[in-house]
């Protein structure tokens, strides 16, 4: 019997699921009515002040997609959701078939042996789906879930992680009640790891991590709703990896009339109007072309099938370098 399988059976399901929770983050602001206000979100274990103006902090992406554990002793590991555990190595627990589509997006994960018998590992994914960019319970059949046609789209990046010795692993499912568990991850006592460890960490078993955006002061974000709204702007565009357009197909004959042909003849017809609307004018007095002109109208067709695919992104995350201090902005809130 594994580690993991003998603090299951000493101590339940609950108090391990209850102690790898992912705890829910803050909003900047207060939301009311899907609305952000002007007061700023402070924790009710947060000493005062909320805001230590000067803490270096990085802003990631807030991902719209699923957030997935991975709980791993000496080789082993169960992997679940936001809120449960749902699989363990070797199919021995499966109590939700979408988790099979996701955990091949996983596997990255377990290409190297990261684990020993010392320390829980913790690691928290977020896997998203790059043809939709929705949650993964929207965009999959639930029904059909092992052979959805989004199997091979999906993607996967670490967001957190920590270690936490054996022995205090124990301690806590063994002297604590779930309340007590679960208070002491809502109070953010969870050991997570520095944004140099998640770093080294994810270069070191050769898995993507959620990158960094920008790196400042708290003092450098707005703290006012409305100077929020203009600030967020520059962090529309997503930093996720998402599907390439599809090359051009080739033409082949017989093809329809193009558009532009059409066009053509309309113009064609009209053109008794504009005859008739153009007044005379001196020859002199019609100029010749400037080396300034403008002549973007020229290539309006060229310029939107060139245009960059924009993808817009869901918000950000701030997160102190320690994540003692952390918060996500929803852009659609502002």
């Amino acid at each position: 019997m594994s580690l993991l399988d003998e603090i299951v059976t000493k101590y339940g399901f609950d108090k391990l699921n209850t102690l790898t929770y992912y705890p829910s983050i803050l909003n900047y602001h207060n939301i009311e009515n899907n609305k952000a206000t002007n007061k700023l979100s402070i924790a009710n274990y947060q000493p005062i002040p909320p805001r230590p103006e000067q803490m270096q902090v990085v802003i990631k992406e807030l991902i719209d997609g699923d957030i997935i554990r991975i709980i791993a002793i000496d080789n082993d590991f169960f992997v679940g959701n936001k809120t449960d555990i749902i699989h363990a190595r070797g199919d021995r627990i499966i109590l939700d078939n979408k988790i099979v589509p996701m955990y091949k997006a996983l596997s990255p994960f377990f290409g190297a042996n990261m684990t020993n018998n010392e320390r829980l590992m913790v690691l928290y994914a977020v896997v998203y789906n790059e043809k939709s960019y929705m949650p993964l319970q929207q965009s999959f059949n639930k029904e059909n879930a092992l052979h959805s046609s989004n199997e091979d789209t999906l993607h996967c990046v670490l967001v957190e992680g920590f270690t936490l010795k054996i022995e205090d692993a124990i301690s806590l499912c063994r002297d604590n009640s779930i309340e007590q568990i679960q208070e002491w991850v809502n109070t953010l006592h969870q050991p997570f790891w520095s944004i140099n460890t998640l770093n080294k960490f994810c270069q070191a078993c050769n898995i993507e991590s959620l990158p960094v955006i920008e790196e400042m002061t708290l003092n450098q974000i707005p703290t006012s709703a409305n100077d929020i709204k203009s600030w967020i702007t520059k962090y529309k565009k997503s930093t996720l990896t998402f599907s390439k357009p599809e090359p051009e197909k080739p033409v082949e004959k017989n093809e329809p009339e193009p558009e532009f042909t059409k066009n053509m003849v309309n113009t064609k017809r009209n053109l008794d109007d504009i005859i008739q609307n153009t007044q005379s004018k001196d020859i002199n007095n019609i100029g010749r072309a400037s080396t300034n002109d403008n002549i973007d109208f020229l290539f309006t067709n060229n310029n939107e099938i060139k245009k960059e695919i924009f993808t817009p992104s869901k918000g950000i995350v701030i997160r102190s370098l320690d994540r003692s201090y952390i918060r996500k902005i929803n852009i659609n809130n502002y």
